[in-house]
């Protein structure tokens, strides 16, 4: 994150505290910042709560008192999914978000800073593996195939004139392949190629 960049994402911060997109906006580009070369402190860059957010041009980074966010890289993350909408799709979404943070994290760590963070991908996989829950959890209120539940949901939806989704396609419109591709190069890193095999069956068409 360079220092204009910074400069208008904390003006919109100022004025607009409570926009998810705008905290998950922040938190990525400390995060992304926090993981290069430049970086003094990475940990304190990833996790610091500091001073109250400076005014633009002031410095934005620094790892002293008054020269921080308000909230850097993670806590800025806890704020996104704070202000995030609490239905089920939008909570997909955040925890996806949560996911890819670890996952960028734990690379550019194995890139620059192998001895720094340790553990980080396990983080990632505990997020990827709640989306994917909840999207085979809405799969199987869906169809036919599914049981009462879906029966149930499908005769409401007639009657109020609403469309219903099949299990194919709330896969489709969902994160799923993306999850399960981030997973599947997780779980190689490690060599367990039974689980690569296994969220491999998110990915057939």
């Amino acid at each position: 994150m360079t220092e204009l960049t910074a400069v208008y994402l904390f003006r919109g911060y100022e004025h607009v505290q409570q926009d998810p997109l705008l905290c998950l906006m922040i938190a990525q580009a400390y995060l992304g910042r926090a993981m290069t070369r430049q970086s003094d402190n990475r940990n304190f860059q990833i996790s610091q709560v500091g001073a109250e957010v400076p005014h633009p041009p002031f410095a934005v980074f620094g790892d002293g008192p008054g020269r921080v966010a308000d909230k850097q890289g993670l806590a800025f993350l806890t704020k996104y999914r704070k202000y995030s909408r609490k239905d089920e799709l939008s909570q997909e979404e955040v925890e996806f978000n949560y996911g890819r943070a670890f996952h960028g994290i734990g690379e550019s760590s194995r890139k620059h800073a192998p001895s720094l963070i340790i553990g980080v991908p396990h983080l990632a996989i505990k997020h990827y593996e709640f989306v994917l829950q909840s999207i085979q959890r809405r799969m199987n209120e869906a169809g036919p195939e599914y049981g009462d539940v879906g029966a149930a949901r499908r005769e409401l939806s007639a009657t109020v004139g609403e469309g219903v989704l099949t299990a194919q396609q709330i896969r489709n419109e969902s994160l799923a392949y993306e999850v399960a591709h981030n997973l599947m190069q997780l779980y190689a890193a490690v060599g367990n190629m039974e689980l690569v095999k296994q969220k491999s069956a998110w990915l057939a068409i």
